[in-house]
């Protein structure tokens, strides 16, 4: 069987538990502890604006609207955070559960209205939605789980027909630069889709589309 899984992580490669860098150590002489003092105020507002320091409950009051988040570069952080927390097999099951479902909704805060990017916001989103099937087995009960909506989201955002993409990747080194870029961002949402492909079943009536789909992805540039 073709492996169309691609290779990549979410988050940081110590599993999303952020190393603090040490405190300064004291030093003797008042321009040294100067300097000490100002990397020690650093440190600590770098981790306040990484919200490393914040609880899950902290951070899902906040995203969920009962506090306040920022800008796209504070949703980014969020999104990251909470990525590598689902990941790491150091926090219980439900617990990574709860840090996928706020990756998802930082995702969708972070591409809301001005910055809205349906493409990306699908791609980022089906990276999560995929490793949640994967890690914590398909669901009913979670929407983030549904495996054949999930592929179906995919589908309905990459914005061209399957012989539409499979004409353009066959010239795509000769394509305008926006035609080659779309083309990239169609094998990216898809790429999530290939380690879960398995799962599909057979009566589900979007399996033979996807099936279609992946096979495109060695194709596209």
């Amino acid at each position: 069987m073709t492996d169309w899984r691609a290779q990549g992580r979410y988050g940081r490669g110590n599993g999303g538990l952020e190393e603090r860098p040490e405190r300064p150590a004291e030093v003797d002489g008042t321009a040294h502890l100067f300097r000490a003092l100002g990397k020690q105020i650093q440190w600590r507002r770098s981790d306040v604006e990484g919200f490393s320091g914040y609880s899950l409950e902290d951070l899902e009051r906040r995203v969920h609207g009962r506090g306040a988040v920022g800008g796209a570069e504070n949703w980014e952080r969020i999104r990251e955070l909470s990525v590598g927390r689902m990941q790491s097999a150091a926090y219980p099951r439900e617990i990574r559960i709860r840090w996928a479902h706020l990756a998802l909704a930082a995702i969708a805060g972070k591409y809301a209205p001005p910055l809205e990017d349906p493409m990306k916001s699908v791609t980022e989103s089906a990276h999560v939605r995929s490793f949640m099937i994967q890690a914590f087995g398909e669901s009913e009960e979670d929407e983030a789980r549904r495996i054949g909506e999930l592929c179906a989201h995919v589908e309905t955002h990459l914005g061209m027909t399957r012989e539409e993409a499979l004409q353009l990747a066959s010239e795509w080194r000769g394509a305008p630069r926006e035609q080659v870029l779309h083309l990239r961002r169609i094998k990216n949402m898809l790429t999530p889709l290939a380690a879960i492909h398995d799962l599909l079943h057979e009566e589900d009536p979007i399996q033979e589309d996807i099936t279609e789909w992946l096979s495109l992805i060695p194709r596209l540039p």
